[in-house]
């Protein structure tokens, strides 16, 4: 099975993308979307109290995101500590995942900071998903009714567009002009003659 990093910044739209591989019949694994589940884990949310104090978790016992996100994003000490906490966490509930789908022919793991975190290197393949700053700025300010200053500040915790291009093997234009699913499955059809060739190859 070929293991498929889908990365992109935020408001680059990757939902969107993942849900037309999804579509495909492609295993997806968000990570971002798993470690919003994963923070409320007992181990996960004690360790977090116990560095960011209580007033992180609502009286409900969900994570606060907008106080939480204004506090790791104030800093890179803040913010490398929830990810030392946060993402042994989700990678044990990836690899988990992972054996559930071993027969598939490919699985994409989808996650922000694929590239920062390293966890590219662990990937056979890298998809970058790129849009116009202009563009990410006001999807994310229409989704997560923010103001455009909080959103570059995140921003400024990311790699660029370029710097994950680097490392990329392939892009997706997600910048509301080009059509993506012409892209994605123009992208699907070339991971699954890889894995072909390495079939035939083991033969």
């Amino acid at each position: 099975m070929i293991k498929v990093g889908l990365t992109g910044g935020i408001g680059s739209g990757k939902t969107t993308i993942c849900n037309v591989f999804r579509q495909l019949g492609v295993p997806v694994y968000s990570a971002d979307n798993e470690a919003k589940k994963v923070i409320q884990q007992d181990k996960v949310q004690t360790k977090l109290i116990s560095r960011f104090g209580k007033e992180i978790y609502k009286k409900d016992g969900t994570i606060d995101s907008q106080k939480f996100a204004s506090i790791i994003f104030a800093n890179n000490e803040a913010l490398n500590s929830a990810n030392n906490i946060i993402h042994p966490a989700v990678n044990e509930d990836y690899n988990k995942w992972l054996s559930e789908h071993n027969s598939a022919t490919y699985t994409i793991k989808e996650a922000a900071i694929l590239v920062e975190s390293g966890a590219y290197e662990f990937m056979d393949i890298i998809i970058t998903v790129c849009a116009p700053i202009d563009v990410k700025i006001a999807r994310v300010i229409k989704r997560d009714n923010t103001t455009a200053e909080l959103v570059k500040q995140r921003m400024d915790k990311q790699l660029s567009d370029d710097e994950k291009l680097a490392v990329s093997d392939f892009v997706i234009n997600n910048d509301d002009v080009q059509l993506v699913v012409p892209q994605v499955i123009n992208i699907h059809n070339q991971i699954q003659k890889m894995q072909n060739i390495c079939v035939f190859s083991n033969d």
